[in-house]
């Protein structure tokens, strides 16, 4: 059974700019029968390191925007399902101080799953200190695909299924 457990939307800001929609129709089209997404876990405003004020991530959503990443997802679920199985998930690290808040965040939402992406070291204040991944540049064109068949079969038929959507 092929199974996607690491899929961003666009609220990630880095992310394809498609609607949640599109990545549902498009993993059905390659053959994909569970979906789960992993957008980067938000920063919870109140946790230490608090980041400088006006600081807006350019890899993961604004802790406003959890409520409505969770109430697509779950919308898509029961749309689809019997089609393919959808899950909920984000993209943690793991940095000690933040748990706790991390933790809070999730509580009222049904989180299916986490997966850990380590970024950041340390508090996390890298990611707007300069330091972090997001300010250091890329060893590799961004646009360049991996070589995998099953990326290839993916990225295809995500094109093809943005380019017959009609809305």
């Amino acid at each position: 059974m092929l199974a996607n457990l690491h899929t961003h939307t666009r609220r990630c800001r880095h992310a394809a700019k498609e609607p949640d929609r599109a990545w549902v129709e498009a993993a059905i089209g390659a053959g994909i029968r569970t979906l789960g997404f992993s957008d980067h876990c938000p920063w919870p405003r109140d946790a230490p390191p608090v980041p400088p004020p006006g600081f807006r991530s350019g890899v993961r959503m604004d802790p406003e925007e959890t409520g409505g990443y969770v109430e697509s997802l779950l919308a898509l679920r029961e749309e689809y399902a019997g089609r393919i199985r959808i899950l909920i998930g984000f993209e943690v690290e793991h940095l000690p101080a933040r748990i706790a808040a991390q933790d809070g965040l999730f509580a009222p939402f049904p989180v299916d799953y986490l997966i850990c992406g380590q970024h950041y070291v340390g508090d996390g204040s890298d990611e707007w200190n300069g330091t972090g991944p997001a300010r250091r540049p890329r060893t590799r064109p961004a646009s360049r695909p991996t070589s995998t068949a099953a990326s290839r079969r993916w990225r295809a038929a995500a094109t093809s299924t943005s380019r017959t959507r009609t809305s």
